[in-house]
């Protein structure tokens, strides 16, 4: 009887190890499978496939180690059918090595090396009262492109300058604050200074305002201390907040 009794037990042993486990379902379709039944409509049936809408809260395991998250049938190490969320990351440095994830037609994941994606675009905001002046980083270290300035007072004028830089050379192209065209003035470097770039003060003369500033709310001066770094002063009558956006050439 001892000898049955241990056969017996080793077969059911041997069904066990090899058995699919369900959780919340009597039909379960892989190795682990739990289904969270969180609704009717998501409730798996005891017999048969369940349906996509079945699947949106159950979780498997599959022989192959894979992990299915909403879907019965991974085909991925981990596979999932829904939303994801990321509570928090650290800050990245941009000079910190590190790749990007991309997501292709098929849903699957996969790595880009930054160096393929070129970030061609930054923009910074900053106010100034009057007299003020500011340091703005170039974070992408640009060293040729595009530098546009924007600005809008209280009764929405507004106000556009734009610039090129290639390192230490800057130039205005153009500028308007609204029907009044940019005065530029390039100062001049004398020959034996040490100075990285040239200096440009921007002026737009009487432009009409609703504020009491004499009409010098959007002059401003411009010029650069070494490759990604700008200098900021308002010379206008006015506190004024700025947009700088930074475009790579």
């Amino acid at each position: 009887m001892k000898k049955h009794l241990v056969i017996l037990m080793s077969l059911f042993s041997s069904v066990t190890l090899f058995s699919q486990v369900g959780i919340n379902t009597e039909n379960p379709q892989q190795l682990f499978h739990t289904d969270g039944k969180s609704s009717a409509a998501t409730t798996n049936p005891t017999t048969g496939v369940p349906s996509v809408a079945q699947q949106v809260d159950d979780v498997v395991i599959t022989n192959q180690g894979r992990v299915g998250i909403g879907v019965t049938t991974p085909t991925q190490s981990l596979d999932v059918n829904g939303r994801t969320r990321i509570r928090v990351t650290d800050n990245l440095n941009n000079n910190e090595p590190y790749q990007l994830l991309v997501r292709n037609n098929d849903g699957i994941v996969k790595q880009l090396d930054r160096s393929t994606f070129i970030v061609t675009t930054e923009r910074k905001q900053i106010t100034l009262t009057t007299g003020q002046t500011a340091t703005i980083i170039n974070e992408q270290n640009f060293t040729s492109g595009n530098i546009i300035i924007l600005s809008r007072n209280s009764c929405d004028r507004n106000m556009i300058a734009s610039f090129q830089a290639f390192n230490g050379a800057l130039v205005f192209l153009n500028g308007v604050a609204r029907d009044i065209r940019a005065n530029s003035t390039l100062v001049t470097i004398p020959p034996t200074a040490v100075t990285y770039s040239p200096t440009w003060n921007i002026k737009f003369p009487n432009v009409y305002t609703c504020e009491s500033d004499g009409g010098t709310q959007f002059d401003f001066t411009l010029y650069k201390t070494n490759v990604n770094t700008y200098v900021l002063k308002n010379d206008g009558g006015a506190t004024r907040t700025y947009d700088i956006i930074f475009q790579k050439i």
